[in-house]
This record gives structure tokens, sequence and C-alpha cells, in this order.
């Protein structure tokens, strides 16, 4: 990752659900991000964490501009983070231009984007069902790999990592 020399990054997920994007964060970049920062250092930031946080459930249609403002808040204050994870499909360029914009106001200017798009419908479909916990529902998933749109070399990343 051309990251190392950075004093402050940025990272958005993109894909499709059951990808593998939060579980990426999870057991890779998170561990890799604190071993060079501190834990202190780190915001971690998600639609379900979010709207977990709010409505104590992570039902994807529950009120989703509540939720994506809340993700906002939380990077708009992290201005003192020296790397923010937004985790999320981002399966258009508009929602991945607004979680630039709010990278680019907390401070942030290398952005790299991290694209899950190397699994099928089927697969993502038959993750989403041994799952332990929430699924996705397997209409939810179709829908993802319809409106998805491939991320493009013009849409202000520093870096595009495929997965």
């Amino acid at each position: 990752m051309a990251t190392q020399a950075l004093d402050r990054v940025g990272f958005i997920t993109v894909g499709p659900s059951n990808q593998g994007k939060t579980e990426y964060c999870r057991r890779v970049l998170i561990p890799q991000l604190i071993g060079r920062f501190g834990c202190e250092q780190v915001l971690y930031t998600s639609g379900d964490f979010e709207r977990q946080e709010l409505f104590d459930s992570v039902e994807v249609h529950l009120r989703p501009a509540e939720v994506w403002q809340a993700v906002y808040h939380k990077v708009h204050a992290g201005t003192d983070k020296k790397a923010i994870i937004i985790d999320g499909t981002h399966l258009q360029p508009v929602y991945r231009a607004a979680s630039l914009e709010a990278l680019g106001k907390a401070g942030i200017t290398h952005i790299t984007a991290l694209v899950f798009e190397s699994q099928s419908l089927e697969e993502c479909q038959g993750r989403s069902r041994n799952r332990s916990g929430h699924c996705v529902p397997a209409s939810e998933i179709e829908r993802h790999f319809q409106t998805f749109v491939p991320i493009g070399a013009g849409e202000g990343f520093a870096e595009i990592m495929r997965f």
C-alpha cells in the first residue's frame, strides 16, 4: 500500500453487500492502521454501525438519510484522526463523491477506494444466508448488483485497490 509515508489517510469501501468489505476492514485494515497510528487515531464508521447506534437495528431501509448524516457527522468530527474508514456499498459515483467530500472536510486528502467486486451474485447471496445475525435479503443484494456502477479513474481517489 503506497500510503506508508503519509501522515493522514482515508478509505472508502465500494461494492455490493456480502463481498467481504467489513470483514476486510475488521480483520486486516483496522489492525494495520492501529499498528501504525495507535488505536485512538483510527476512526471506523459505516451505515450499519450508525444505524445500530441510532435505531438499535441494522434494517437497510431504516431512514438512510439520517444514518448517513450520522456517518458524515462522525467523519467531520474526526479532524484529529490519522486514519478514517467509511465502510459502505457506495454503489454509485454520487455516493462515493459524498464520502470523498466528507473525508476532505475532515482534512484527509489521500483517499483510497477499496473495491470489492470479485464475487458473483450467487456467492454473495449464499454468504448472506450463512451469516450469523443480520443477513441482507437476496432481493437487496440483487438490486446492489443491478445498480452498481464500476468505479472510474476520474472520481478523485488517490488509489484504487481491487479485491
